[in-house]
């Protein structure tokens, strides 16, 4: 069975609904964000059985090449089977994926790593996953979608909006740094309306990459 996992729920949502419906044998793990809420969830995960026959790693990224833009889905050739990757649906940006141990908050930092690096695009769990995955011979797909551009910078702060210790949004505490920041507003509902485009064009996406890959 194809697993696909997301850091948290807010990204997978639809596609759940999605495979439920259309009866998919799917299974989906939420990792939480970063190595340590990824290692504690992904373990037992995968000492239990049976192993996933295909594991995608999957959920939202960051672009750090400019060419990207919101809703751009976005291969991890790094992290991801070649022979799976031929069996995907054609539309994609394929290159190297830079997992790191923290959001990369702004267009500054996103360019330094995009020098640096020359991945394409940054997330915080898949070069974990296929750590783990490579140990215990599951093949891996790296499927990302772009969430937010190289040059966007992250309206609100990730510690502000995201508990990193309970693993889950922290509401109120958005809430009131946002009535303390009001220029923070419009671009945060930019990046909210992104959100919402990246997920509908991931959903759509791995829907028909799960199918073929069944």
């Amino acid at each position: 069975m194809i697993t696909v996992s997301f850091a948290v729920s807010d990204e997978s949502r639809d596609f759940a609904r999605a495979v439920q419906r259309a009866g998919l044998p799917v299974r989906i793990l939420h990792t939480g964000m970063g190595r340590e809420s990824t290692l504690q969830r992904l373990k037992p995960f995968l000492n239990s059985t049976p192993l996933p026959t295909i594991f995608i790693s999957s959920g939202f990224a960051g672009g750090l090449d400019p060419a990207l833009k919101i809703g751009d889905l976005v291969v991890g050739t790094n992290f991801s089977e070649a022979s799976l990757v031929q069996k995907l649906p054609a539309r994609f940006h394929a290159g190297a994926l830079s997992t790191q141990p923290a959001v990369i908050e702004t267009g500054e930092a996103k360019h330094a790593l995009f020098r640096q690096s020359g991945a394409i695009a940054v997330d915080m769990e898949t070069a974990h996953l296929f750590a783990e995955c490579t140990a215990r011979g599951i093949p891996l797909l790296s499927i990302r979608v772009i969430s937010d551009t190289a040059t966007q910078s992250m309206p609100v702060p990730q510690e502000v909006w995201f508990d990193s210790v309970a693993q889950k949004p922290r509401i109120l505490s958005l809430l009131a740094w946002l009535a303390t920041h009001p220029a923070a507003i419009p671009p945060f509902i930019r990046f909210v309306k992104g959100i919402s485009i990246a997920r509908r064009e991931l959903t759509r996406y791995l829907l028909e990459s799960v199918r073929r890959l069944n």
